[in-house]
């Protein structure tokens, strides 16, 4: 994972090792390694839960293990395409991908109710497994994302990272899309910034960074991936003695938008319309 920026000046968004990362041991090294990929970027762990197991029995399965971190990203079962069948971790990196570049590239969106590549959803020994809307929500309320047929066909259901509800309920930690939002800016900031290391700190470097940070923030604002963001250098988190040693701070405030988890219209007998019979 390490040699991927530096052999081609990509950083990885996505970790994934299909099947093996069921073992608790893999999950751990993949959510690990993700949270400091060459010292300073981050990506998200796509992490599949044992397809031998009863789905009642998984949060107990993820709360023996320590399967409860922000960076990692459940999936259960299994996923049939015709006579193929795929660890659910593969084909939810493709539908990840795919709902990203149908983002301009921005990962905004949840990939929760995105179509996926999926006739059934199976167990490890290949029985197919017809879960209901309230299994589904049960195991999404764990937060482990599953498969579910239902309005529009096959789709990825679940929006929650590993660390819900056990661990935190912050919405930075606890939204895929927020959390891959937030590594995004990350990665990004770093990305942009990275040619002013060793420069002189003076106030023109100080507004040069705010200014190009602050301009590409507005855009992300613009095309709907933030609600609003902001990044300034705050004289209380740089004392002269971080200064003196040559350590600089800015702080960002975003608010990436939450999914729309649960849409609700309440029904009432108006009597005014009665009115309309004169």
């Amino acid at each position: 994972i390490n040699e991927v920026f530096p052999k081609y000046r990509i950083v990885p968004g996505l970790l994934l090792a299909p099947k093996y990362s069921a073992d608790p041991l893999v999950a751990t090294i993949l959510s690990t390694k993700g949270e400091a990929i060459n010292t300073v970027f981050s990506a998200l762990a796509i992490v599949d839960l044992p397809a031998d197991k009863v789905y009642t029995d998984l949060p107990e399965f993820k709360n023996l293990n320590n399967m409860i971190n922000r960076n990692q990203y459940l999936v259960y079962p299994k996923a049939k395409m015709g006579d193929l069948v795929f660890n659910g971790s593969t084909q939810v990196a493709g539908v990840i991908a795919t709902t990203d570049e149908n983002n301009n590239g921005v990962p905004s969106q949840s990939p929760s109710n995105q179509t996926i590549q999926a006739t059934a959803a199976v167990m490890e020994d290949g029985r197919e497994l017809s879960m209901g809307l309230d299994e589904a929500n049960y195991l999404n309320s764990q937060g482990i994302t599953t498969l579910l047929n239902f309005v529009g066909g096959w789709k990825l259901w679940g929006n929650r990272t590993a660390c819900y509800p056990e661990k935190s309920t912050d919405p930075k930690d606890m939204w895929v899309n927020v959390r891959r939002m937030f590594m995004y800016v990350s990665n990004t900031v770093i990305l942009t910034t990275w040619q002013k290391v060793d420069s002189k700190i003076t106030k023109v470097l100080l507004d040069m960074i705010q200014e190009t940070i602050n301009g590409w923030l507005s855009g992300l604002v613009t095309e709907g991936h933030l609600l609003g963001a902001k990044c300034v250098f705050l004289e209380e988190e740089n004392p002269d003695i971080n200064l003196i040693d040559g350590k600089i701070k800015f702080h960002l405030y975003m608010t990436p938008p939450t999914p729309a988890e649960e849409i609700e219209f309440v029904q009432e007998f108006d009597l005014d319309n009665l009115k309309n019979l004169f």
